[in-house]
């Protein structure tokens, strides 16, 4: 199976062409407003230095998030639209289950940064929540992780390793940021997303659903005096 892997959701782009779990190709940059336009340029590129026509993928590979909106969206269209357009089944998988696969222990907890001082998490009942860091100490308290992983473990580390006295808190970077190859793994071959409804994971509202609740006004409403 040859898939098409992508991961926008945190700060660098992570894309892969995987055959039959095996990497034939990957590309990685630091995530960058200016860089939006030249995502689907890299994939292009990706699949000339394979020597791959786009008629060979049998499907498409996303991160589902977490993440920042911006960075998640985009990817997520790239991805939708490419399946859309190529007649070919789309795949998601959780962003922080990614990370995990890249850090496996008994029990590890994955914490991505969230921004305005908040991480993402899932809680004990493997709902993927946001919160304070804080409240990472208190929700774990009585089942504290073996392993912390993630952009949080890494911006939050001082704070863990009081916490978490007896975990291995991942200070490599590599680890810490979700690779894409890893996504062929984890997909459910027998489940893919349907394209009319499927939406990444946002969590929680964007910056202008917080700003403009009831809808951003138009120019006659936002001008008046």
């Amino acid at each position: 199976m040859k898939l098409l892997c992508i991961d926008t959701s945190g700060s660098h782009d992570s894309l892969a062409l995987v055959s039959n779990l095996e990497c034939v190709g990957k590309h990685s940059a630091e995530h960058s407003k200016r860089e939006h336009p030249k995502l689907l340029h890299h994939i292009e590129l990706l699949m000339l230095e394979a020597g791959w026509s786009w008629t060979q993928l049998d499907g498409i590979a996303i991160g589902l998030g977490p993440g920042g909106f911006t960075r998640l969206r985009t990817g997520f269209s790239v991805g939708k639209i490419l399946a859309y357009g190529l007649n070919r089944p789309l795949f998601g998988v959780s962003t922080l289950k990614l990370i995990c696969s890249q850090n496996p222990s008994e029990r590890t907890l994955v914490i991505t940064d969230a921004g305005r001082e908040e991480v993402y998490f899932e809680n004990l009942n493997g709902q993927i929540t946001c919160g304070t860091i804080e409240r990472i100490g208190h929700v774990f308290q009585s089942a504290p992780p073996a392993l912390v992983c993630g952009s949080g473990a890494l911006r939050y580390s001082k704070a863990l390793e009081q916490w978490f006295p007896d975990a291995m808190i991942v200070k490599e970077e590599w680890l810490n940021q979700p690779q894409a190859h890893m996504l062929a793994r984890l997909i459910d071959a027998q489940s893919p997303l349907d394209l009319r409804t499927a939406q990444p994971n946002y969590v929680r509202p964007s910056d202008a659903e917080l700003t403009y609740p009831d809808g951003f006004p138009d120019a006659t409403i936002q001008f008046q005096f």
